[in-house]
């Protein structure tokens, strides 16, 4: 086909456009008015978001560690997981198999992996009642759970330390009350001030266990009610779906009236 010829296509396709244009127009105002009829009727859905912190593991020397926890994909696979939902289900309520499918696991945006930030990560529930929201808040205690035996087990030690060093400062403080005032007082003076920084140390390292490297709930899930779908793309879809079917009424509008004339 030639240049010459296919301006001439061209200005014919516009040309039966241009004659007809309240056909594209109908179009997509028809379409925009179904898919707006259309989008009233649609389902909502209930969502809740369960906010959680994974923590992060330090060594004794202050070193970050390499776990369960540093790992934001460990979170997806547990929330993700048949057994954890179904433990969620029976918590909760809900009829086996109600979260297949309706559980999903994102970071939250603004981690930085190459820094070293643990990110916050959103464990989301969907589906047909409020219970989402306790389904989201017991799959992030699984998800808690799960990723903090290495921190559990380090505030065990830690507190069973404290409470020990608490013990001894008592019994030293006993002791120094009714201790002559010769050198074993100042023998339990100096074992007092040793005793003093290690249990400050204890509960230093204990505050970091409980706040940084052990994994926590920042927020609870709270059930919002959400549209199945966008109302405003659904219109716009169909709109754009409307003026097509218009223009091409408008192309083929010579060619339909020459068939139903023969």
């Amino acid at each position: 086909m030639t240049a010459n010829e296919q301006e001439i296509d061209v200005r014919r396709y516009w040309s039966a456009i241009a004659a007809r244009w309240w056909l594209p127009v109908l179009g997509l105002i028809a379409g925009a008015a179904i898919a707006y009829a259309v989008s009233l009727g649609g389902a909502d859905v209930w969502r809740g978001n369960a906010l959680v912190y994974l923590g992060q593991p330090v060594t004794p020397s202050g070193a970050q560690v390499q776990s369960l926890s540093t790992n934001a994909a460990t979170a997806g696979e547990i929330a993700g997981s048949a057994a954890a939902q179904r433990r969620v289900e029976r918590e909760v309520g809900m009829s086996r198999g109600e979260l297949n499918g309706r559980v999903s696991v994102a970071a939250v945006k603004g981690n930085v992996s190459r820094l070293g930030q643990n990110p916050l990560v959103r464990v989301r529930v969907e589906g047909d009642s409020r219970k989402v929201a306790p389904a989201a808040t017991a799959l992030a205690r699984e998800v808690v759970k799960r990723v903090s035996g290495y921190a559990d087990a380090k505030i065990a030690v830690l507190e069973e330390a404290v409470e020990e060093g608490d013990a001894e400062l008592a019994r030293l403080d006993a002791q120094l009350e009714s201790a002559p005032a010769d050198a074993s007082a100042g023998f339990l003076v100096l074992r007092r001030g040793e005793l003093f920084d290690q249990l400050v140390t204890h509960k230093q390292n204990l505050a970091l266990a409980q706040e940084v490297e052990r994994a926590r709930i920042v927020e609870e899930a709270v059930a919002r009610k959400v549209t199945a779908q966008s109302r405003r793309n659904q219109v716009v879809v169909g709109a754009f779906l409307g003026l097509l079917l218009g223009l091409a009424a408008a192309l083929l509008w010579d060619s339909a009236l020459a068939l139903r004339r023969r």
